[in-house]
């Protein structure tokens, strides 16, 4: 952090912090218009959603799974985590480098490896 806050000043900290809060906001945005991905929990930088897809039995095997496909597919990255004891996709973003695409590629992502993991 020292070394981040005497490079860019206090202002550009902030900057920095801003672009990572825009971006948690977008997923949040398009995790609630999206109709086979649901909310669970966001908050700074972190946001947490499942995939529910077109059928009522989400279980959190598919939720590790999806994150699993994403991971070895090397084009995004997120983890798991558990919320009120279910499973559930959990991005963080922290990289003053991800972009608006990158939010909208891992939404694309997910619906498509989630779709096919159900199948």
């Amino acid at each position: 952090m020292w070394a981040t806050l005497a490079s860019t000043g206090r202002d550009g900290y902030r900057r920095l912090i801003d672009h990572d809060l825009d971006l948690a906001e977008r997923l949040a945005a398009s995790v609630r218009a999206h109709p086979d991905l649901e909310l669970e929990a966001a908050g700074l930088s972190v946001v947490c959603f499942r995939y529910r897809g077109a059928g009522d039995g989400v279980c959190d095997g598919l939720q590790a799974e999806i994150a699993r496909r994403l991971q070895r597919g090397g084009e995004s990255f997120l983890t798991t985590t558990d919320v009120d004891g279910r499973t559930v996709l959990r991005a963080c973003f922290v990289n003053p480098l991800t972009t608006a695409a990158d939010v909208d590629t891992l939404i694309k992502l997910v619906t498509e490896l989630g779709a096919a993991a159900a199948a």
